[in-house]
């Protein structure tokens, strides 16, 4: 990246050659660029994040970030299952009325893609700033103060990135330290720990509770989502390499709380990022492409064919382009808002400082996720219930 204090030409391979640091206008307009193009699906999504953790080792949130977006697309293509959706359909008292399983599935899916999409859509210019002010410290204050004057991000998370970039250079960028141990380290931890909650507070009111997207036809996102909450079959899943394939599984609980949100975040930071286990989690996640399938990483209990699923056997689980398309606004007319501005961040759209309730989140003792322990086998595919 070059030494702190000069600038530096940089070839990106993401995205090709960067603008010169003296253009700080086009690097900014480059990054809005970047973000369209690689906000339209959870494919291209799920990669950059990868692509910037590559890049840049001290940012482990982009690594937790990938790792879960990897996840929201097996929950995307989950939902072209059918013995999924007909179990779901079969839990007690979860509809007033008998839908097709095709709005069910479409309704989870719009809401899933929609958080997948405003995540990115706040998180990725926040990350490419970072990086560009590597590359261009005379211009670091230029470029994170368009954090808030054109990226809209809030002003206690800009000071954050601002005081960890300082520490960052005078360490020169923690190269000295192996990628394992840069998670530990407290500057890295409380930035990634000040994201969490930044993402969790960022989608409060414009998705888990706006009711542009937690309603759909005649069925409650949230209402079913708790009702697999209730029966532990919300998880979130890390494949590593062993002799079979392991993972940590996880149960999620109370998504539609926001303290709940940001502890699911501190403990899969504590548990996942910061675990003995992260070098082989990290090789896995770096050597299998994210297809949004499950044959990913076990093509032994699943199958992107129908008609390869047997009784009690394979699972049916599609990639993700085929399963919803390569841009899900063009693919169903049910889904032409998905991709929207996010609008503000307050109740009905008001504008509202999250400062304060991020602090309070920082300052609090999150609740904790369940693991399913011993690391079990992917072949029992307990990473998911049905």
């Amino acid at each position: 990246m070059g030494e702190p204090g000069k600038e530096h030409t940089i070839v990106i391979s993401d995205f090709g050659v960067e603008p010169p640091c003296s253009d700080t206008d086009r690097i900014v307009q480059t990054i809005i660029s970047q973000r369209n193009f690689s906000n339209k699906n959870n494919i291209l999504r799920t990669a950059a994040y990868r692509g910037i953790f590559r890049r840049n080792p001290e940012l482990p949130w982009s690594f937790m970030a990938h790792l879960v977006s990897r996840n929201a697309g097996y929950t995307m293509t989950d939902l072209k299952r059918t013995d999924l959706l007909d179990a779901i359909l079969l839990i007690p008292s979860l509809f007033t009325s008998f839908p097709a399983a095709s709005t069910v599935s479409a309704g989870l899916f719009r809401f899933l893609e929609r958080g997948n999409f405003l995540i990115f859509f706040d998180a990725f210019p926040q990350l490419r700033i970072y990086e560009s002010s590597k590359r261009c410290p005379g211009a670091s204050t230029v470029l994170f103060d368009s954090l808030i004057s054109i990226f809209g991000v809030q002003k206690f998370t800009v000071q954050k990135w601002k005081g960890f970039f300082k520490i960052a250079e005078a360490n020169n960028f923690f190269r000295g330290e192996k990628i394992e141990d840069i998670p530990k380290l407290n500057p890295v931890k409380d930035m990634s720990l000040t994201l969490i909650a930044n993402e969790q507070t960022f989608i409060e009111f414009r998705l888990v509770k706006n009711p542009k997207f937690t309603k759909f036809a005649n069925i409650d996102v949230p209402t079913i989502i708790s009702a697999l909450e209730g029966l532990n079959a919300a998880r979130l899943c890390f494949p590593y390499p062993a002799s079979p394939v392991k993972m940590k599984v996880f149960i999620v609980k109370d998504f539609d709380k926001l303290d709940s949100r940001f502890g699911t975040g501190v403990s899969l930071y504590e548990n996942v990022i910061k675990s003995t286990e992260f070098n082989m989690i990290h090789d896995f996640a770096g050597g299998s492409s994210h297809g949004g399938s499950r044959t990913d990483y076990n093509d032994n209990g699943y199958s992107k064919s129908r008609s390869a699923q047997l009784p009690f056997g394979k699972k049916f689980s599609p990639d993700l382009i085929s399963a919803w398309g390569a841009d899900a606004t063009k693919f169903d007319s049910a889904f032409a808002d998905v991709h929207d501005p996010p609008g503000e961040a307050g109740p009905g759209g008001t504008v509202f400082d999250f400062g304060p309730e991020m602090k309070r989140l920082l300052g609090s003792t999150p609740p904790t996720l369940k693991q399913i322990s011993p690391d079990p086998l992917v072949n029992e595919m307990k990473e998911i219930l049905f």
